[in-house]
């Protein structure tokens, strides 16, 4: 199956905040968004610092939320945040990870790429991991034509899940229960 759907992504909106932000800023006063000011009157550092705690155990449980329910996401900002625009584009890779994404039990995709389009990368190694963490009990068998070609791809999967293998940082933060000493 080859995929023909495209994306297109829509110009950003004009924010009207940002519009009001501009009209209001002043040199004499920080710079606070209309309306938008926390009053912290009344509280101590103490309540402060909970406050934020929670926050982050919410954006922390959000986003990992989010990687589980978005390959796309899960390729960009959890197993690439700041190289992903080196290798991936949305144009070209994004419609190959929505494919995958929507993949239902029992389906297969075959994707014909060009040499170096980082088709194996995107759907032999990352989209295992990314099935991984959604089922962990889920079983997978690595197909190729020899050996030799398939061991290199058990490995590094493998690899995302022992403690600080480089390169997988991030998602060995966002998903630390996965994670082991491994050898």
């Amino acid at each position: 199956m080859s995929i023909k759907k495209s994306f297109r992504p829509k110009p950003p909106a004009p924010h009207k905040l940002a519009e009001d932000m501009f009209a209001t800023a002043s040199l004499d006063k920080p710079f606070m968004p209309p309306d938008k000011s926390v009053d912290v009157s009344g509280k101590t550092r103490q309540d402060l610092e909970r406050e934020h705690e929670v926050l982050s155990v919410a954006l922390f449980e959000e986003e990992r939320q989010l990687a589980r329910e978005n390959f796309w996401y899960f390729i960009t900002q959890v197993m690439y945040p700041e190289v992903w625009h080196e290798n991936y584009t949305e144009e070209f890779h994004r419609p190959i990870a929505d494919a995958l994404q929507n993949l239902q039990k029992g389906e297969d995709i075959w994707v014909f790429l060009q040499r170096e389009a980082r088709k194996t990368y995107i759907c032999n190694i990352l989209h295992n991991i990314w099935l991984i963490i959604r089922d962990p009990n889920i079983r997978i068998l690595l197909i190729g034509a020899a050996l030799r070609t398939v061991i290199p791809f058990s490995r590094l999967i493998k690899s995302a899940f022992v403690k600080d293998t480089p390169g997988f940082e991030r998602f060995q933060a966002l998903f630390p229960e996965f994670i082991t000493e491994g050898r």
